[in-house]
């Protein structure tokens, strides 16, 4: 298959190899674009390309800042496992340690082989290859790390200098899906033909990552996308999730679904138009086996090319992924095309892509004949404009959805909304973005990090729209002006109807400060009502109720105030007793339950108070009996809860102490 990398010293999408139906290619391309716009891919001649080949290997290295390509296959001399290096322009061998000049024996090189994972691990600084197929062999397991000048077989964790049976490694196999992770700082393979096992490589050992439904399956993992080989696969910096597409199952076909893994474990993107889809996603991407696959940072987007399906055999089609939808990239010559653009690289499969950050540049090399190199010319369109927004204000904690209308609007703008730095300076992404037409867009707003005034942008390909009175969209404070109840236990568990305005799903409710009480089951119920259940309090006494949404308070409001009310005493049965103790009594009263301590004063306060033994207690109820007293007289009665909170002494519950 064609190889596909990022390259970030050219800044370029690299693309290499494949095969076609012209035969095995070794052209390389290279592909830089504005989101959303109309690109011309265009035939480069670098000095020198390794001989064509299928199934190569290939991967930008960091600390060489150049593209890295192993190994294949190609008619005439069999399976290879030579290096090559591309540094943007020239393509040049990387003389085997002990064998230089070598292609198919190299003995200082992993063994020959096609169909290997490949990705870089900025952790060790190496770029790390994994299994593949050679016919004496068969599928492989081993791990081999490139330095940027020589190979190293990492050592499988049971047994050492293995090449198909590495014990500690995960099972043999080609055409598998890596990339490396940022997120968990590891490189991540997955699935490959009947497999659909996920493994995690952090360096120096293999893990397997446990399916979320079924751990330690291999061939049936339920939590995992279904088995595959040749599916592409990438790490999304904006979502923060591993992307991967399409491929092959020998059950259901040529596939087109969408998967994001998050670190732990995976889920299926839904298809905008047919969630659930398999290889009949009508929004994304047809079914294909092979295609290459790379993150562009320059656009913000997951770039896919070509690849193949028995309909409409080798593609050259190009789409993007911008996070949660697809869009086909409309070619110079042909917008629309999917098997025969004249503006892109002939129709091939696994062909090497990556991006190269020196040239901005998706660089795309194919393996094969004829040798060709191409690279991707970038038309600037002018920057958006916004005239008007439907509506213009919202909550901080976001969900407004609103038409913003303008000129030069596309298919990948993004939206952003400034929070007083401008539009690339702590701007917040728009929730999602629904292109209608160049000339409006449809926009859920996000949650702000603080209430005002600011301005809506608008970004295509980094060409922002300016600053203007009618991008001006306030964010507004959630207010309080009513609760449907002033005061309860400091138990907690009131039920309160908060009513006011600009209130937002995923909104909190806090009562006082220093500390504050946080409400428990807060339910959002309209822009204007939220139902919630308080929590237990440390103090007693009249505080004020906030409304908070994405760490912004709603003002101090009279109509806000909530009283925490400590338990009351109402009866006690009977009141008197000898100083010796001993006296069985019944107390009654409300929101006792939670009542840790009974005592009976021996002056004013609660100081050298008597504690009594307690029974029972219930929210009403609580039997106790007194302890001996030094004193003679009648006393205030006090219950103490866990946290320290004590009824108020008022004479009215006394309990007398007779010599």
């Amino acid at each position: 298959g064609s190889s596909i990398a990022y390259d970030p010293a050219t800044g370029d999408i690299v693309v290499f190899g494949g095969a076609s139906s012209s035969g095995y290619l070794n052209d390389t391309w290279a592909w830089g674009y504005p989101r959303g716009l109309g690109v011309a891919w265009t035939q480069q001649s670098p000095a020198g390309s390794p001989p064509s080949r299928y199934g190569a290997s290939m991967a930008y290295d960091l600390a060489t800042g150049e593209m890295v390509l192993f190994g294949g296959y190609n008619r005439s001399s069999g399976y290879l496992n030579d290096t090559w290096a591309f540094n943007g322009t020239t393509w040049a061998q990387v003389a085997d340690s002990t064998d230089p000049g070598c292609t198919t024996s190299c003995t200082g090189s992993p063994p020959a082989r096609e169909g290997s994972s490949i990705a870089y691990d900025p952790a060790t600084g190496d770029v790390v290859l994994f299994g593949g197929y050679n016919p004496s062999s068969g599928f492989l397991n081993d791990t081999w790390a490139f330095n940027g000048t020589t190979w190293a077989q990492v050592a499988d964790s049971t047994d050492p200098g293995c090449t198909n049976l590495c014990t500690g490694s995960p099972p043999g196999r080609e055409l598998a899906s890596m990339a490396y992770d940022p997120a968990t700082g590891d490189v991540i393979l997955f699935g490959s033909e009947l497999l659909n096992d996920t493994w995690a490589f952090n360096g120096t050992s293999w893990t397997q990552v446990a399916d979320s439904t079924d751990p330690g399956c291999t061939t049936a993992c339920t939590g995992s996308p279904p088995s595959r080989d040749g599916a592409s696969m990438a790490y999304d910096p904006a979502t923060g999730d591993v992307i991967l597409f399409g491929g092959y199952n020998y059950g259901s076909g040529y596939r087109n679904d969408t998967w994001a893994f998050n670190g732990t474990t995976w889920a299926q993107v839904a298809d905008s138009t047919d969630p659930g889809c398999t290889n009949l996603c009508t929004s994304s991407p047809p079914a294909r086996l092979g295609p290459s696959m790379a993150y562009d940072p320059a656009t913000g987007d997951v770039v896919l090319f070509g690849g193949y399906n028995p309909i409409s055999g080798f593609l050259n089609d190009t789409w993007a992924f911008n996070g949660t939808t697809w869009a086909q990239v409309a070619d110079s010559t042909d917008p629309g095309c999917t098997y025969s653009c004249s503006g892109s690289p002939p129709g091939r499969d696994f062909s090497s892509m990556a991006y190269d950050p020196a040239t901005g540049d998706v660089v795309l090399f194919v393996s094969g004949y004829p040798h060709e190199t191409w690279t991707l010319d970038v038309v600037l369109p002018p920057a958006p404009s916004v005239t008007s927004l439907s509506s213009t204000s919202g909550p901080v904690g976001g969900g407004t959805v609103l038409t913003l209308r303008g000129t030069g609007f596309s298919t990948f703008s993004s939206v952003y909304v400034g929070q007083g730095s401008g539009a690339r300076s702590r701007a917040v992404a728009a929730t999602s973005v629904a292109y209608v037409s160049s000339t409006e867009l449809t926009v859920t707003m996000p949650a702000s990090r603080r209430a005002g005034s600011f301005f809506v942008y608008v970004s295509n390909a980094g060409e922002y729209s300016s600053a203007v009175a009618a991008a001006r969209f306030d964010y507004l404070a959630p207010v309080v002006t009513s609760l449907s109840s002033g005061s309860g236990p400091v138990s907690g568990g009131t039920s309160l109807t908060i009513t006011g305005m600009n209130f937002s799903p995923g909104a909190s409710v806090e009562i006082g400060s220093s500390p504050e009480v946080e409400a428990s089951t807060v339910s959002y119920v309209s822009p204007t009502e939220l139902t919630a259940v308080t929590g237990p309090s440390s103090r007693a006494g009249r505080f004020m109720l906030y409304v908070v949404e994405n760490g912004v308070r709603s003002p101090a409001a009279r109509a806000g105030f909530f009283t925490y009310e400590p338990p009351s005493l109402s009866t006690i049965t009977p009141s008197s007793g000898p100083l010796s103790g001993n006296t069985p009594i019944t107390l009654t009263g409300s929101d006792l339950a939670g009542v840790t301590k009974v005592l009976i004063a021996q002056g004013t306060g609660l100081k050298g108070a008597v504690e009594a033994t307690i029974g029972s207690v219930s929210p009403t109820t609580i039997t106790a009996t007194t302890g001996p007293a030094t004193k003679a007289g009648s006393f205030d009665v006090y219950v103490v809860l866990a946290d320290g909170v004590a009824s108020t002494g008022t004479h009215e519950v006394m309990f007398t102490y007779k010599p």
